[in-house]
């Protein structure tokens, strides 16, 4: 797996991070039959995974369209409203 891949910091010890014998979820990026190579990324797991967290995320709350921006800027029209009388 190339170090980019992994998911870890630069520098980052892959030793401890990924000890021998343990179990690790990837991602196959690349075959190469002839040179019976296999690419793999750790880090396309994990970005899978925070897509899925945001898709749910989303789906789960109701976002009402009211043509605004959501409600942090009606929080914040609010405020200036009250500052404005």
């Amino acid at each position: 797996m190339p170090l980019s891949e992994t998911g870890l910091a630069w520098g980052a010890d892959v030793a401890k991070a990924f000890p021998v014998g343990s179990d690790v979820e990837v991602v196959v990026l690349e075959t190469d039959p002839s040179g019976r190579r296999i690419r793999v990324s750790r880090k396309a797991v994990e970005s899978a995974a925070e897509v899925q967290e945001l898709r749910d995320y989303t789906a789960s709350t109701k976002v009402e369209s009211s043509g605004s921006f959501g409600s942090l800027a009606d929080e914040l029209r609010g405020a200036l409203d009250t500052r404005r009388k």
